[in-house]
C-alpha cells in the first residue's frame, strides 16, 4: 500500500509540473529597456567617438491572433546619449553656428541676400563646433510580429521581427569647441584660445522627426504568479532612416541647416549637416499582465 501512495504522489506531482500556463490573448504592462547605440556616420565631416546609450521605459501591448502568432506594440519613451566629433582639416573646414541664448539659428535666421551674415541678424555669438553630445528624446511605437513557442510548464519562448516606428520629441545638445566673432571685415576670428562647452544648447529640428528600424529579437516570459509575466528580451534594430535633416523640400536647399563654414576670399557662407544611420543593440524586462 505504500509503495501505491508513492508512485501516485510521484505521478500527480509529474502531472502538475507537465501542465501548461494558460494562453491569454491580449496582454499588456510596462517595460524597461536598456540599450547601446552604434551610430555609423555617412560622411566625412563627422566621426562617432565610442557608443551611445538608450534608456526606455513605458507599455507593451501583445494580441494573440492566431496559434502561436502574436502582434506586438505599445508606447515607449526613448531617452538617449551619443556623441560627434567634427572632422577638420585640409579636406573639411572648420564648422560653425549663430546662436542666441540656447537656441542655434538655422540659416534662414541669419543668410543675407549676398550670402553672407546679415548684419542685422540679432544674436549672441558664433560658435565653433569641435565635438556634440545630443541628448534626443523619442516616443517609439514598435510594430511586431511575434512568434510564441508553447508553454513548457510555466515558461516559453518567442521571436519577433518587425519595424521600430520613432518620432522626436526633443533634441538638447552639449557642444566643445571655440567661441569666434566677425571683424570688421567680416570675417570669423576666434574670441580667446579656450576650448569650451556649452550645455543644453537647443539645434532647431536638427533630427529627423521619424526615425524607422528594422528589428529583430528573442527573448523567455515566465508565468509566475497567476496571469503576471517576467519577460526578458534581447533585440538588434538596424535604422534605415537618416538620423539628421539634410536638403530641405521646399525653398531653399539650405534653409534649415545651421551649420556653416566661411569662404575665406568673399566671407560667403556654404552649409552642412549630418549625415549619419543608427543602430541599436538592446536589452528590455517587462512585466505583462
Amino acid at each position: 500500500m505504500k509503495k501505491i501512495f508513492t508512485i501516485a504522489a510521484v505521478f500527480l506531482g509529474f502531472c502538475a509540473m507537465s501542465q501548461e500556463a494558460e494562453v491569454k490573448k491580449l496582454q499588456a504592462g510596462i517595460s524597461l529597456s536598456e540599450g547601446i547605440l552604434l551610430n555609423q556616420s555617412e560622411t566625412n565631416l563627422i566621426s562617432s567617438p565610442g557608443v551611445g546609450n538608450n534608456f526606455g521605459v513605458g507599455v507593451n501591448v501583445h494580441y494573440m491572433f492566431a496559434d502561436y502568432l502574436s502582434f506586438s506594440s505599445g508606447l515607449i519613451f526613448d531617452i538617449q546619449q551619443f556623441r560627434y566629433t567634427v572632422n577638420t582639416g585640409d579636406n573639411e573646414p572648420e564648422m560653425f553656428y549663430m546662436y542666441k541664448d540656447r537656441t542655434i539659428y538655422q540659416s534662414k535666421n541669419f543668410i543675407g541676400e549676398d550670402g553672407t551674415i546679415d548684419g542685422n541678424t540679432s544674436y549672441d555669438g558664433i560658435f565653433r563646433l569641435d565635438e556634440r553630445q545630443h541628448k534626443p528624446v523619442f516616443l517609439t511605437i514598435p510594430t511586431m510580429l511575434t512568434f510564441n513557442t508553447k508553454y513548457y510548464g510555466y515558461t516559453r519562448y518567442f521571436g519577433r521581427a518587425g519595424v521600430r516606428n520613432s518620432f522626436a520629441i526633443s533634441n538638447r545638445s552639449n557642444d566643445t569647441g571655440m567661441e569666434y566673432e566677425l571683424n570688421p571685415q567680416g570675417k570669423l576670428i576666434p574670441t580667446g584660445e579656450d576650448v569650451m562647452t556649452k550645455e543644453d544648447m537647443e539645434p532647431q529640428d536638427e533630427i529627423n522627426f521619424y526615425q524607422g528600424a528594422l528589428g529583430l529579437s528573442g527573448g523567455v516570459e515566465w508565468k509566475f504568479s497567476g496571469n503576471v509575466s517576467l519577460v526578458g528580451e534581447l533585440s538588434y534594430y538596424h535604422g534605415f532612416t537618416p538620423m539628421f535633416k539634410g536638403d530641405a523640400v521646399f525653398g531653399s536647399d539650405d534653409k534649415n541647416k545651421s551649420l556653416f563654414n566661411q569662404n575665406e576670399v568673399d566671407n560667403t557662407l556654404s552649409f552642412r549637416s549630418f549625415d549619419a544611420k543608427q543602430r541599436q543593440l538592446m536589452l528590455k524586462v517587462s512585466i505583462l499582465f
